[in-house]
């Protein structure tokens, strides 16, 4: 559950979150979570035309209140990092860079975090194809890792299903 909700321009993130970092009314000392949301399927309905929205999650251990910072961005958009505030923004940074591959300035170690090195593309990105550019093999008789260019040919499959009172249905049919 959150208790406070606010949507910023993404230029103050840093002075918002330090704000409510230091002050005696609120004081959120714990950063929880930063998370992105790929908004691509939902340009062609706004006009709003920023791709992501990032999401920040402070929470405040005396009150137990929790409180949501969000603000839209664009594909090109460089981010502050939080990591000279809560130390806890390095790896989840790191996370979104490997993801989403958005960009956060005076960030010391940006750097892939789940992701193989030269892994190409990002993940989460819902352009990102989901059996993704390369496969990775280990040969068991080499005992080395080959990395190899998928092709993958779809033909025609003819499914079956049994559907309640044992009723077969044809899925090319529905």
């Amino acid at each position: 559950m959150v208790d406070f909700y606010i949507y910023i321009n993404h230029k103050n993130i840093s002075l918002v979150v330090f704000f409510f970092f230091k002050s005696i009314l609120f004081y959120f000392e714990q950063l929880m979570n930063i998370t992105c949301i790929d908004n691509l399927t939902k340009l062609n309905n706004t006009e709003n035309k920023q791709r992501f929205t990032v999401v920040y999650l402070l929470n405040c251990i005396n009150t137990t209140s929790r409180m949501l910072i969000c603000y839209n961005i664009d594909i090109n958009t460089i981010l502050v990092s939080l990591t000279s505030i809560f130390k806890a923004a390095n790896w989840l940074e790191r996370e979104i860079f490997d993801m989403f591959g958005l960009y956060f300035v005076n960030h010391s170690d940006l750097r892939r975090i789940l992701t193989d090195y030269g892994f190409k593309g990002f993940p989460l990105r819902k352009d990102f194809p989901l059996t993704g550019y390369i496969e990775l093999r280990f040969k068991e008789s080499l005992k080395t890792l080959s990395y190899n260019k998928l092709n993958f040919i779809q033909e025609v499959r003819f499914f079956n299903f049994i559907l309640g009172n044992n009723v077969c249905v044809n899925y090319e049919s529905i």
